[in-house]
């Protein structure tokens, strides 16, 4: 009788324990980008995303302009041509450090070379973490400042769906200080809203 009051109990713990984690948003789905939602209005929003999900891993797309030009000419608008791509970059929410994905090189044609890819940025490094109903991606790295010297950077993203099923991604990048160095502004943070395409 005691074993069986002790396995009820247990029991019950675990329903409730399992009762208090709330479900995880699935953030899969084409979503189009609400500019009345988004802040600041400036900011280079996504005007869509494309994103799936599963019990691991999370990938989004992202778009970049690749400019092309003859060999040892310079790249300008004159002689260039122009391609956007489309990509996607995959996360795995662990929690533990992975090198960050990077865009893949475009495939020219022959005889052209690379000239204005965005360009790819130095090697760094990310983290995904689930809190209760928000998924977080810090990613951290060294990159040149203004005057060249190498400094670090944390950017954080951060998913989250609210009640009426609008994606928000909120991003926000934090340099190091230089010691003596100019004051630095309160980092703005962006964030974009999307609703599903239907």
């Amino acid at each position: 009788m005691t074993k069986l009051a002790c396995s009820a109990g247990v029991l019950a713990l675990t329903v409730i324990a399992s009762a208090q984690t709330p479900k995880r948003p699935d953030f899969a789905g084409a979503w189009i980008l609400v500019p009345e939602k988004s802040t600041p209005a400036t900011a280079p929003h996504q005007p869509d995303i494309t994103i799936t999900q599963n019990d691991s891993t999370l990938s989004l797309t992202r778009r970049a302009a690749v400019f092309s030009s003859i060999p040892g000419q310079p790249v300008s608008a004159a002689n260039a041509t122009r391609e956007d791509i489309t990509y996607a970059l995959a996360y795995t929410f662990d929690g533990i450090e992975h090198p960050s994905p990077t865009p893949p090189m475009p495939q020219l044609p022959p005889g052209m070379e690379a000239g204005g890819v965005v360009s790819l940025p130095p090697p760094t490094n990310y983290r995904a973490i689930w809190t209760q109903t928000q998924l977080l991606i810090l990613t951290y790295g060294v990159r040149p400042d203004r005057s060249g010297l190498p400094v670090r950077r944390l950017s954080r993203m951060a998913f989250s769906l609210d009640a009426d099923g609008l994606l928000t991604i909120e991003s926000i990048a934090i340099a190091d200080p230089t010691p003596g160095g100019p004051d630095q502004p309160t980092p703005t943070p962006v964030r974009s809203v999307y609703k599903k395409k239907t």
